[in-house]
């Protein structure tokens, strides 16, 4: 009887790791690239993902296997039923919450989830920026507006909604408009030593290899992690992300 209760609880487990690895596989690679998958809070989706889909399923089967019962179909089919609602509601969770946009305004990169962009502010954006990226994050840059008014309006909606300049699509350019300017609120790479160990920052430089003295940061915020966004010191073009505090 334990024999059989563990080969269907086994068999479960594979089942729905496979499963899960699918969908890791494809919010990693598709709608949370790089180092996005630790700053935008994938991983913690997954985790819950991860907990209901490969831990109870396999328990709840191992619990009501016996060979013989006469209902074992019908609680395979309730518990197979009640995993696929959680695994459709995780990955719908995943992609509604995914990167959409990564926005550079004034001094810093800002991951703006797809969540955070409602229907009618996209719908005064400019024709390329009214739709929702599927495959992966836009960069773009945030334009602040010249109209006092308006600059004290975007400020009163950031301070009581939440809803600042880079939640504004109204706002948004091509990031090559923005780069030159926005040069002049970079820091130097060796400001990074303050907040991290010199071994983690050569480290993570390795990977864009250029002299550090061609190089600039901004500082880039996400939901659970913090990024330092690697840029040309003479163009701003982006060079990279790298998982460096960009502060204190």
């Amino acid at each position: 009887m334990l024999k059989n209760k563990l080969r269907a609880g086994g068999v479960h487990l594979l089942i729905s790791a496979t499963v899960v690895a699918v969908v890791v596989v494809l919010a990693w690679r598709v709608w949370y690239p790089g180092y996005l998958s630790i700053a935008a809070g994938m991983l913690t989706m997954i985790g819950i993902l991860a907990a209901v889909d490969i831990v109870l399923g396999p328990v709840c089967t191992f619990i009501v296997y016996r060979p013989g019962k006469q209902s074992l179909r019908f609680d395979l089919a309730v518990i197979a039923g009640v995993q696929l609602l959680a695994l459709a509601y995780g990955v719908h969770a995943i992609y509604v919450a995914r990167p959409a946009y990564i926005v550079f305004a004034i001094d810093r990169f800002e991951v703006v989830s797809a969540a955070e962009l409602e229907p009618r502010q996209l719908e005064l954006a400019s024709p390329e920026f009214r739709g929702l990226p599927r495959t992966g994050p836009l960069l773009v840059a945030a334009r602040l507006p010249g109209d006092r008014e308006e600059r004290n309006a975007l400020l009163l909606s950031e301070t009581l909604y939440g809803a600042g300049l880079s939640q504004m699509p109204r706002y948004y350019v091509a990031y090559r408009e923005e780069r030159e300017r926005g040069l002049a609120k970079s820091s130097s790479i060796d400001q990074l030593e303050k907040f991290n160990d010199a071994t983690a920052i050569e480290r993570a430089l390795a990977g864009i290899g250029r002299p550090r003295d061609t190089l600039r940061y901004f500082p880039m915020t996400a939901k659970d992690r913090d990024l330092s966004v690697i840029v040309d010191a003479r163009s701003g073009n982006v060079l990279g992300v790298v998982d460096l505090r960009p502060w204190g």
